[in-house]
């Protein structure tokens, strides 16, 4: 008779994972097709850890070439790995990415209030006022004041890191 063997596919040459991660993000994981000499190649298993590589859990299995995952808010790291499997049920080795730290920040909060004049004029300045916003990282808030004019579109009118700005009304506005 005649004895058939079946080899296991290569590994997949690369694996690319987005280099800067949000934590609670959606991203892209993607990797070069593997080869098959029995031409059986049925698809992949891609894996992820997140902690270093101590422990990893099954995140897809399929015949693509990428994939999408969400990483949870407040995961530190995470690292991906992939490997190729045929019909007859070999494995390829694993290609495993870099860790990537994930960053975990959250937005500030909204302004605690904002205070525009009841009566303004036209051709003369008014004070809007509004109230710190808080940043539960610690970072720098800046705050983006824009202004409405007659029921238009919105324009921005001030960015910056102060709690007032002066803006001057122009003649003819109605609201």
């Amino acid at each position: 008779g005649e004895v058939s063997t079946n080899t296991a596919p290569t590994t997949p040459g690369s694996i690319t994972v987005p280099q800067s991660i949000q934590g609670g993000s959606t991203i892209t994981v993607s990797w070069t097709a593997s080869t098959d000499a029995e031409n059986n190649l049925e698809g992949y298993i891609v894996e992820r850890s997140t902690n270093g590589g101590s422990s990893w859990s099954q995140v897809y299995q399929g015949n693509a070439l990428s994939m999408t995952n969400t990483v949870a808010a407040g995961t530190q790291s995470v690292m991906y790995r992939v490997k190729a499997y045929d019909s007859d049920g070999l494995y390829s080795g694993y290609k495993t990415s870099g860790q990537v730290t994930v960053i975990n920040n959250t937005a500030p909060s909204a302004p605690a209030s904002i205070t525009v004049p009841n009566t303004v004029y036209g051709g003369q300045s008014n004070i809007v006022t509004w109230g710190a916003a808080t940043d539960p990282d610690g970072d720098a808030v800046t705050y983006t004041l824009e202004r409405q004019v007659d029921g238009g579109d919105w324009s921005q009118i001030y960015t910056g890191s102060a709690l007032s700005y002066t803006d001057t009304v122009t003649r003819g506005w109605t609201s």
